[in-house]
């Protein structure tokens, strides 16, 4: 699959980004091609992603991302724009009206049927754009999309900000919006390979019991508030702290969830703490945190960084090969890193870009945007792959 790259290292001249991103993607590109733009939260989206739909004949979708990841020197690069085609591939992009709680359960379902509705075939593969709404978790758009699905693998996350009240931009057919979820759906002789992987360092060996919460709001563990069980662990939790300073508290410490489920083949599922109401006793998860469920709160070390993306290419790799042995060339990487594991590298190399680079195939085009959440299909034992939702996480995609 024929792929090229554009890449600015600009702030500020929008149009002159949009330039540099253009000039970089040059080629003989059909109108079944597709477009990939990421660009970094500080730069402005809406007019960027206007000017390079403008200029190209096919449908350009992407978003932003708190930095750009995945490039040794990710604070001087404001965007990337990525081109790829192959001949007999279909391209089917669909958006919803803004999201609501009282909507958006019909709202994903005519999404996913106007994105087949687009294609000649059943789509080898769905790529979700989740919005961050406020006062609406991501799994409540995932978990609608992966029962529509069923066995159609699903990879995707959420878009980032900067973390200020701005808001995370997606971007489809021109515009950029803040409360819709856009799904692309691809078609035609493609064989995606996948990687999901994440590490904790767990904090001790006791996995607590939520006993009370609502959807996402854990509010007793083990006979006493949750605000309570992270005191009795040594942890001062902050009041209704939002953004940065949420991130800086709790992004480092998230909960690996320590239930069974059918469908765990080795990747832990991880949730993040969003932010404590000191008043109440609570806290906000990422997730549903439904009672009953048993977890360990972790680290993300530098290591664990390390680890989990030294596996996750291994695992790629390993995928690719089945594709290779079929006479598939891969040339585009779709990566989803979430932004807490940025923050656990803050202050040093960032090892998780330095090891992709080093080790990923170099005929490769790279399209990344740090998430709030990342979805990718697991490999079980049989071979046979199985759509997950994760935090912490890194997810790897190659066309």
């Amino acid at each position: 699959m024929p792929s090229v790259t554009g890449k600015s290292s600009l702030f500020g001249d929008t149009k002159a980004i949009a330039k540099d991103l253009l000039e970089g993607c040059q080629g003989n590109f059909g109108k079944n091609a597709l477009g990939f733009l990421c660009c970094d939260a500080r730069v402005d989206g809406r007019q960027l992603n206007r000017l390079v739909s403008q200029a190209l004949p096919f449908p350009v979708v992407g978003g932003t991302s708190l930095i750009m990841p995945l490039t040794q020197n990710p604070e001087e690069l404001s965007a990337t724009l990525i081109l790829f085609e192959k001949e007999g591939l279909s391209v089917s992009v669909s958006l919803t009206d803004p999201l609501d709680e009282d909507n958006h359960a019909a709202q994903v379902k005519q999404l996913y049927e106007d994105c087949l509705a687009g294609l000649p075939e059943a789509p080898k593969l769905l790529l979700p754009y989740i919005p961050l709404v406020p006062g609406m978790t991501a799994d409540l758009f995932v978990n609608a999309l992966f029962h529509l699905a069923g066995n159609t693998p699903v990879f995707g996350g959420m878009t980032t900000n900067d973390l200020d009240a701005e808001p995370a931009f997606i971007f489809a057919g021109g515009e950029a919006y803040e409360d819709r979820m856009l799904l692309v759906g691809l078609s035609g002789p493609i064989e995606p390979a996948f990687a999901m992987d994440a590490q904790l360092t767990l904090v001790g060996e006791h996995a607590p019991r939520v006993e009370a919460s609502a959807l996402n709001v854990v509010e007793r563990v083990d006979g006493m508030p949750f605000c309570d069980y992270l005191r009795s662990i040594g942890i001062t939790p902050e009041d209704r702290i939002n953004g940065i300073d949420a991130l800086v508290q709790y992004g480092p410490l998230p909960a690996q969830l320590k239930n069974k489920l059918p469908d765990d083949f080795g990747v832990p599922e991880i949730r993040c703490i969003s932010y404590t109401d000191v008043e109440k006793g609570v806290a906000a998860f990422s997730s549903e945190m439904p009672p009953g469920t048993r977890f360990n709160l972790g680290l993300i070390l530098r290591e664990d960084v390390k680890t989990s993306a030294k596996r996750s290419v291994d695992t790629l790799k390993k995928q690719m090969e089945t594709g290779l042995e079929k006479g598939y060339e891969y040339s585009l990487l779709l990566a989803v890193p979430c932004v807490a594991r940025y923050f656990a590298m803050v202050g040093g190399d960032n090892v998780e870009t330095k090891l992709l680079l080093e080790n990923l195939p170099k005929q490769l085009s790279v399209s990344a945007y740090y998430g709030f959440y990342e979805i990718a299909p697991v490999c079980d034992g049989q071979g046979v792959l199985h759509n997950r939702s994760n935090n912490a996480s890194i997810v790897l995609c190659a066309l």
